[in-house]
């Protein structure tokens, strides 16, 4: 719906798909970056552009990008995709580094026509579902993510690659490393709590005092609807347990 409303107005757009919960240390080098992305993107309407970042752990949680990445890099640059790796095994995540992967970091840059025509390939109602432009024509969208129903899709793929100062906020291991916590303990605490014994703990308390008492790796999380304990390490978990949650308490979906 967004790409149809900007297409609305301009035809011709070339546009750029950014994450909220991401922290750029280097907002100039962020912004020559996306320019050369938004560049390459309007000289070759039929390309997507992925932006990456050079990794600097082998973070599993990530997706990669392989390309003929240089070895040193001071600025963006634009090399063509050789493949995508999503969400490896920390084993695997270290092999892509060492080969010189780079982090994908979930930013686009397209021609929105394109993007709509190819979408329309398979599901030939979207363009007549995108100018109904209703909640019951909403509901009719497909339910799949960007990367299914596009970015696979495209035949040309080009990436941006570039050696940002950048850090995801999108899981609560991440939002723990970027929060002050006691250096001896790397815990960090919000609201009413008390640790003893703790290390490496993310604990939040939305009102009522939580205590945690000789854990490690683990995050308790108070909130107004429940108490969320996660054990780092265990992500993969996650969707079974929105499935659960959607049949046993689909209020907290």
């Amino acid at each position: 719906l967004g790409v149809h409303a900007v297409l609305q107005k301009d035809p011709d757009a070339t546009i750029v798909v950014l994450w909220a919960d991401h922290i750029i240390r280097t907002p100039e080098l962020f912004l020559s970056t996306l320019r050369a992305g938004v560049t390459e993107a309007q000289a070759h309407p039929d390309t997507v552009v992925v932006f990456g970042a050079l990794a600097t752990d082998p973070n599993p949680g990530f997706g990669y990008i392989i390309a003929d990445i240089p070895v040193t890099l001071d600025g963006p640059v634009v090399l063509p995709v050789k493949s995508f790796v999503e969400k490896p095994s920390v084993e695997r995540a270290t092999e892509l580094i060492a080969n010189g992967a780079a982090w994908n970091l979930g930013y686009k840059a397209f021609h929105g026509q394109t993007f709509i025509d190819t979408i329309a390939k398979d599901y030939p109602t979207i363009p007549a579902l995108l100018a109904e432009n209703t909640t019951e024509s909403f509901n009719q969208l497909p339910a799949e993510s960007i990367e299914f129903l596009y970015t696979e899709k495209v035949a040309k793929r080009t990436t941006v690659v570039s050696p940002l100062g950048w850090q995801d906020l999108g899981s609560i291991r991440a939002l723990h490393q970027h929060s002050v916590h006691e250096s001896d303990t790397h815990t960090h605490t919000e609201g009413q709590t008390i640790t003893l014994g703790t290390h490496n703990c993310f604990v939040r308390s939305n009102g009522k005092p939580v205590v945690v008492i000789g854990a490690e790796d683990l995050a308790v999380i108070d909130t107004d609807d429940c108490v969320f304990v996660l054990k780092y390490g265990h992500e993969k978990h996650y969707p079974d347990l929105h499935k659960l949650l959607k049949e046993e308490y689909p209020e907290l979906t």
